[in-house]
């Protein structure tokens, strides 16, 4: 599988994670995921957190300037909030990372996730998927509701 390739089988898995079709999308992600080696995947989840900070950015008027100091971050929703599981957590923290150009968290998170074993990889990159057609879904909520 070439990049163009790969790159059209993720929009394709995001498309299909935003219009709820659970099933096409983890299809999609599955072929990109079997003809990708650890460095491809690694830009595979750089590619989807992309486009969630694309989506805030334009969508949400969430305009970071980093040499200005803005840092994006997690704030819980309640007292004592926590993540679901470990694929929650990379998904949501590797969003803050790129969002914030720390391409060493980013990538450590990654490695981590890697570690976990491959049923762990999966579900956190299913997360950033899941996570990024949320926001994306959300964003065309309050598109059409204005």
């Amino acid at each position: 599988m070439n990049d163009d390739e790969r790159c059209q089988l993720i929009y394709e898995a995001l498309d299909r994670a935003v219009a709820k079709d659970a099933a096409g999308a983890a299809d999609a992600l599955s072929a990109v995921g079997e003809n990708s080696d650890n460095h491809q995947m690694y830009g595979v989840c750089c590619g989807i957190a992309a486009m969630a900070v694309e989506v805030m950015t334009t969508q949400f008027g969430m305009k970071l300037d980093p040499d200005n100091g803005d840092l994006m971050v997690i704030e819980p929703l309640f007292p004592n909030a926590t993540f679901r599981g470990p694929a929650e957590a990379f998904s949501m923290r590797f969003i803050v990372a790129y969002a914030n150009g720390d391409k060493d968290t980013a990538l450590a998170l990654y490695k981590s996730a890697g570690e976990a074993g491959p049923e762990q990889f999966t579900e956190s990159v299913s997360s950033l998927l899941a996570d990024t057609a949320g926001i994306t879904r959300l964003a065309l909520d309050q598109q059409s509701s204005q």
